[in-house]
This record gives C-alpha cells, structure tokens and sequence, in this order.
C-alpha cells in the first residue's frame, strides 16, 4: 500500500470529481472542494481566492486538481478566475501546506 491517504480533490462536484470520488472513497481518506455548497460533505471556497484556500491543505498528502471551467464559450474573466488564478492558488497553498503530490489534469478547454 502507499503511504498517501488524505487526498483532496478539487472541483470534486464536477464529473470527473464524481467519479474521482466514487473510485478512491473507500481507499483513501478524501476531501472534497467545491466552489458551492453539494449534496456531499465539501469545503466550499473559491480558489482563486488565497484567503479562502490558505490553510485549507493542511494534513493531505496529495491534491487532484480538477476544478475549472470547462467551457469553450466562457468569458475571458471566468477563465483568467477559475483556470489559471484558481490553479495558482492551488500549487501554491501545495506547497506552502507540505502536499507532496499534485495530480493536475486539464484540457485545451479550459484555456481556449
């Protein structure tokens, strides 16, 4: 067995979330963030948003970085938030909480 247990997943109210959680819930300890409340135990914040996430990676020993907005016709402001200012403020707080695993998936979507 591996030594991580405490994973997070963010954007965990997403599909790929869903299933993330679905998949890993009985291997592994998870935390889930979501931007609002869900119908699943989560901590609602706003990643891009260091006062909301410092702290929030405390005791995990990796974080699925999943959260974005994932479509092509959104505005530039929505994706500038949730796709790039919202993955800085995760790698940081990565780092400033000790997390030595960051899984980061994404698509040209969430870029266009």
């Amino acid at each position: 067995m591996t030594d991580i247990r405490k994973v997070g997943i963010t954007g965990a109210e997403g599909r790929i979330g869903g299933i993330l959680r679905a998949g890993l819930g009985n291997d592994y300890e998870l935390t889930s963030f979501t931007l609002g409340p869900a119908p699943f135990p989560s901590i609602c914040c706003d990643l891009s948003e260091e006062d909301q996430i410092k702290g929030k990676f405390e005791g995990l020993h990796a974080v699925i970085h999943m959260a974005a907005d994932p479509d092509p016709r959104a505005p530039w402001s929505s994706l500038r938030k949730n796709n790039i200012e919202a993955t800085y403020q995760v790698f940081e707080e990565c780092r400033r909480s000790g997390v030595r695993r960051l899984i980061f998936a994404t698509t040209n979507h969430t870029q266009h």
